[in-house]
């Protein structure tokens, strides 16, 4: 009896962390977490502003969780990732946590911002909360301290999965 109940808490456990992860990756309507109820009745508009975790997508995405050691090197393809994004006309900063001396933007390759800075989750947080309004951005990351803390600030979360799919829809 006992073996069985095991059993039946691991599985349970699996499908919580499942259900939880569909949830991250965006498994809500439009590919963004479920908005509270006063949002359903009104359209939801198109991002105007994406601000995308550049190491997450590269991660998750990319490097497709394989080892990091390439990471550096291979940042360019999150950006020519995004551009069909910043074609549709978008403004679009994929954010990296860069060395001090990297710190800063660059000039946008293919219409996007590419932003090295000190913690690259607080330039996010530091970003949604200067916007006037947090609704008309979409952040990607799947790190779920940041996602907690960036609803907190009003922002539309995107799963780095679903970026991938939604930027090779074209934008």
């Amino acid at each position: 009896m006992r073996q069985v109940a095991e059993a039946l808490g691991v599985i349970g456990a699996v499908v919580g962390f499942g259900l939880g992860w569909a949830w991250v990756e965006g498994a809500g309507a439009g590919g963004y977490p479920p908005a509270p109820m006063d949002h359903r009745l009104r359209p939801v508009a198109e991002p105007s502003e994406w601000l995308v975790d550049g190491f997450n997508v590269l991660h998750a995405v990319v490097l497709g969780g394989r080892d990091r050691r390439e990471w550096w090197t291979r940042r360019d393809e999150v950006i020519a990732l995004a551009a069909p994004l910043a074609a549709s006309g978008a403004r679009v900063f994929v954010v990296f946590d860069g060395p001090e001396e990297r710190c800063g933007e660059t000039e946008p390759a293919a219409g996007v911002h590419q932003v090295f800075a000190p913690s690259a989750d607080e330039w996010l947080i530091e970003r949604v909360k200067a916007s006037g309004d947090p609704s008309r951005l979409a952040v990607v990351t799947a790190d779920r301290p940041l996602v907690s803390r960036l609803e907190r600030c009003g922002a539309r979360i995107m799963g780095p999965r679903r970026f991938y799919e939604r930027c090779r829809e074209g934008g």
